[in-house]
């Protein structure tokens, strides 16, 4: 996640994976122009490259690349939540006022790993994760940290 734009009145947020997405495409390529070449040179396995390997991909390709994007509007008073696959977009929104702050959601698996994501405190709203999915590293607290200031910072203001 990355912080796209920062101003007083707009705070947008936004995850796009390329590099998944681009790897994800190398291989539905390759998949698909060996079950091309293979059906060229008639032989008929190569109907299977091509339908399962490209498949696969074409699957993975539909399942982990999603552009997701919050943005918080001082001037509109709302928070935006979007979500966008190659099949749509889906978008939540919520008044800015009902946004108490970021918070860090904790994931520890069986092995012992721990890993974090950023959810939206709505209070007695509930929370809403900012992405689908769990990290590791500090990018979840570096982006909670910045929703957070931008909030503070409206919040001083008024």
């Amino acid at each position: 996640m990355k912080v796209k734009h920062d101003t007083p009145d707009l705070l947008v947020v936004e995850d796009t994976p390329w590099l998944i997405g681009a790897a994800l495409i190398l291989f539905v390529l390759m998949f698909a122009g060996a079950g091309l070449l293979l059906l060229a040179e008639g032989q008929s396995f190569g109907l299977l490259f091509l339908l399962v390997g490209g498949g696969l991909g074409f699957g993975g390709f539909w399942a982990f690349v999603r552009r997701e994007q919050v943005i918080l509007d001082r001037s509109a008073g709302e928070v935006v939540q979007r979500r966008r696959t190659i099949f749509g977009q889906t978008e939540e929104r919520q008044p800015l006022a009902a946004l108490c702050r970021a918070v860090i959601e904790t994931h520890r698996s069986r092995k012992g790993g721990t890993s974090f994501r950023v959810e939206l405190d709505f209070g007695p709203n509930g929370q809403s994760p900012v992405v689908s999915y769990f990290t590791n590293g500090g990018g979840p607290a570096r982006i909670a940290h910045a929703i957070n200031d931008w909030l503070d910072k409206g919040r001083g203001a008024a």
